[in-house]
């Protein structure tokens, strides 16, 4: 009897050791899924560069397959095999400050002006939901001279946890598509004299009614080639930003 009992505390650490390593294999995994469903996102949104993608994409599968570790004894295992959701905002908690995004088809939304948004990011892991509008009409005493810019705060799923009004500095960059200089850069300062309609807790719908920010972002002929600086913000009919950081107040 002793010998059995010996004998089934061996197997017992056996398949727990080899429980552990396939965990820890399936981990690995979803990472990997997870990181596809985002660059996935990003290809349907036009973010990212598709000929680039099979480098970002690649998986590397384990050194030994799964079999091999498991004992004779057979493990059921549950995996989540869930498909990639169409709704780029249910994957906005994996965005975060610093974040890329860009604006396409510039000369036609100049001329068809609509509200447009860039994807949900959050200010920090468990933080503050927020995205950006883009303008490239402008917008007030920036209507027909300048790309207008404003931070709208989000409805997050952190919200319950945050300290309401928001209050902190959101940095954006327009970024130069010819060099790594000369970005054209502002801050959007959500601080005590920022009117609650901008800077209040969402309750009704996904995003704030109104957003904060710069109805003077950039002068449209900034926009253009400049050969003394080496620089162009618009190029092949698109522009790139970056929100480069949310600093919170509070």
């Amino acid at each position: 009897l002793k010998a059995t009992i010996d004998q089934l505390s061996k197997l017992n650490a056996i398949n727990t050791q080899n429980i552990a390593q396939l965990t820890q294999q399936l981990k690995t995994a979803n990472t990997e899924i997870t990181l596809l469903k985002q660059n996935l996102l990003s290809v349907a949104e036009g973010d990212v560069d598709i000929s680039n993608l099979s480098k970002s994409l690649e998986i590397k599968s384990p050194s030994a397959p799964v079999t091999s570790i498991l004992p004779s004894v057979p493990i059921a295992v549950p995996v989540n095999l869930a498909t990639p959701t169409t709704n780029p905002s249910m994957d906005a908690h994996l965005r975060i400050a610093p974040y890329e995004f860009t604006f396409n088809n510039f000369a036609r939304r100049c001329e068809n002006p609509e509200m447009w948004f860039c994807r949900p990011f959050y200010s920090h892991v468990g933080g503050y939901k927020m995205c950006l509008r883009v303008a490239p009409q402008g917008l007030s005493n920036g209507e027909g001279t300048h790309i207008s810019v404003h931070t709208y705060l989000m409805k997050g799923e952190y919200d319950d946890m945050l300290a309401w009004p928001f209050r902190g500095a959101v940095t954006v960059q327009l970024l130069n598509q010819i060099g790594n200089e000369c970005h054209h850069q502002q801050t959007s300062d959500f601080n005590d004299r920022t009117p609650p309609q901008y800077s209040s807790r969402v309750i009704q719908g996904d995003r704030s009614g109104q957003g904060w920010g710069k109805s003077l972002f950039i002068s449209k002929g900034e926009l253009q080639y400049d050969s003394g600086r080496e620089v162009q913000y618009l190029k092949d009919d698109c522009l790139k930003f970056c929100v480069i950081s949310v600093k919170l107040h509070n």
